[in-house]
């Protein structure tokens, strides 16, 4: 078994590299071919699974095993993910890596509250309501309001709550 995953491994790493070799060279049926080899090794692997069905931009199917992106800290995928100075706040995971490509915040703020990790909870509010898709009318504004309210109020023990704070003074209720 460990040969067989060893092998695996190895083989996905050379697939993807000749993927991203393709993607560069705007060699699409090179690209996609790659991309079908992916796809079967990512069919005995759920973390491969996940970062081939971030790729095809399923997010739904991509984020459907969050215990399991949340304990993945190896990153075989070293290609496509830019690593961030913040990344420890996620403890260096593969779902919020996968969450924030998706731009499911608030998916990620309940999970990461529900185990505890709010710190990056409280980072992903402000994220949410950053990125709410409403009009600036004074209605969506009291929505705003009212989301960094409650999570200044949650969250007040914690330094994360700045980034609430300050969004609720510029970045979000208007002086973008």
């Amino acid at each position: 078994v460990a040969l067989s995953l060893t092998v695996s491994a190895t083989d996905y790493d050379t697939i993807w590299k000749k993927y991203c070799e393709a993607v560069e060279k705007d060699m699409y049926q090179d690209a996609q071919e790659q991309l079908q080899k992916i796809e079967k090794l990512a069919e005995k692997d759920p973390v491969l699974a996940a970062v081939y069905y971030t790729i095809k931009q399923d997010y739904d199917k991509a984020l459907a095993n969050p215990d399991l992106l949340a304990r993945e800290k190896s990153t075989p995928w070293k290609r496509i993910i830019n690593k961030g100075a913040d990344d420890a706040l996620w403890n260096n995971d593969l779902l919020s890596i996968i969450g924030h490509q998706a731009g499911r915040y608030g998916f990620l703020k309940e999970y990461y509250d529900s185990i505890g990790n709010r710190k990056a909870a409280c980072v992903e509010l402000f994220f949410e309501v950053r990125n709410l898709d409403i009009s600036n009318d004074e209605l969506s504004m009291t929505h705003k309001r009212q989301m960094l309210e409650s999570g200044m109020q949650r969250y007040k023990d914690i330094e994360e709550v700045a980034l609430l704070a300050r969004g609720y003074g510029f970045e979000v209720i208007g002086n973008e």
